[in-house]
């Protein structure tokens, strides 16, 4: 989940879309097998941590690719000392 999220903040919107549906993948291929485990509390707990996983990197997904197109740049300097990062500096 991590590394997905960590690479929507890079603008690398592809690759986190592949890591979902990887994620998503093995997950549909875990739900197959884990009824027939052992009934074991610990593998029910890490398979609802997964899907809660699976959710937030869709939710991301989603959420910059529909806001993607609502998306505005800055205005004004863009230098890391400015009064306000995208805001034209103010004379005083």
């Amino acid at each position: 989940m991590r590394l997905a999220i960590g690479r929507i903040s890079d603008g690398e919107l592809e690759f986190a879309e592949k890591i979902c549906r990887f994620v998503r993948d093995i997950y549909r291929e875990l739900t197959l097998v884990v009824p027939h485990m052992d009934d074991s509390s610990d593998m029910k707990t890490k398979m609802e941590t997964m899907l809660q996983s699976v959710m937030k990197i869709e939710n991301a997904c989603f959420s910059v690719r529909v806001r993607g197109s609502e998306y505005k740049p800055l205005v004004g300097p863009t230098e890391p000392n400015s009064f306000l990062f995208g805001v034209s500096d103010i004379d005083l």
